[in-house]
């Protein structure tokens, strides 16, 4: 992965270049004399963090997405840091045993994604979970939150911090595009 960082007056960018070939930018403010993910990215590359922010990066998430499941205080258990996503199977599901599954199926509604997760193929399975025997399993609105940058990534890094941690906060948006299973 190729990083271009790029100071500036008031605030500095990032842009990386994949192995893929594919590519992300994102800009942060001004923190000292030096850019401020410069540091993140020597001390996680000295520790061979891969599972960092820039290991994420590397392995195609998004800037703004590894930045919200940080900020929400969640964890992939099925993600490998450093490498493209993939295909996970109910196998993997179960075996990973998660305490919370958020659904968020790419291009779908919450309407469509609660309708989905009560078909007998995936409420069977999601039976067998430590997550829905303890009422954490949720449906999202992939479609207006996660599948697509932009506008809406405060509201679903609300909507993650509400859903990992109950009780502590109390999103509109949450309200509007989520719902227990």
């Amino acid at each position: 992965m190729q990083i271009t960082i790029t100071k500036g007056a008031s605030a500095d960018s990032v842009t990386v270049e994949r192995a893929d070939g594919s590519r992300a930018g994102f800009g942060f403010p001004k923190k000292g004399p030096y850019p401020h993910d410069a540091y993140h990215f020597f001390v996680e590359r000295e520790l061979g963090m891969a599972a960092g922010f820039w290991g994420l990066v590397a392995g195609g998430m998004a800037p703004e997405d590894v930045q919200a499941m940080a900020l929400a205080g969640g964890h992939d258990l099925l993600g490998t840091a450093g490498a493209h996503s993939h295909w996970i199977t109910w196998d993997d599901v179960i075996a990973a045993d998660p305490d919370v599954v958020i659904l968020v199926p790419c291009g779908f509604t919450l309407e469509r994604v609660v309708v989905e997760a009560d078909s007998p193929a995936i409420r069977n399975r999601l039976k067998m979970l430590r997550a829905f025997r303890a009422g954490r399993v949720y449906a999202v609105d992939g479609h207006h939150l996660f599948n697509r940058p932009g506008p809406r990534l405060v509201d679903s890094l609300e909507v993650l911090a509400d859903l990992l941690h109950p009780g502590m906060f109390a999103f509109a948006a949450t309200r509007r595009l989520a719902a227990k299973l």
